[in-house]
């Protein structure tokens, strides 16, 4: 599960619900989130539209930004709570 600009799922305008119900009417197996981080070297050099999402341990954190692990937990909240919500056609 990723959006197109490779972003946050939790802010994407996918709608999940459109896209997931034929895949869930047969596939009933895990889903993927990637969370696909810029890389620092590459950042000034490609027009990225996606932000750097901090990583702990390994980035200072950066105010106003999420951790690359807060992004992957507002996906999994998103995603459980597109889910869990009946779909109307």
């Amino acid at each position: 599960m990723s959006p197109p600009d490779r972003g946050e799922v939790a802010d994407s305008w996918i709608p999940w619900r459109t896209f997931l119900d034929p895949i869930l009417l047969e596939y009933d197996g895990p889903l993927l989130i990637e969370v696909f981080n810029a890389i620092p070297a590459f950042l000034d050099s490609l027009r990225l539209t996606r932000r750097k999402f901090w990583i702990p341990g390994e980035d200072e954190p950066v105010a106003g930004v999420p951790s690359a692990y807060e992004v992957a937990e507002d996906t999994i909240r998103k995603l459980r709570s597109e889910l869990a919500t009946p779909h109307t056609a």
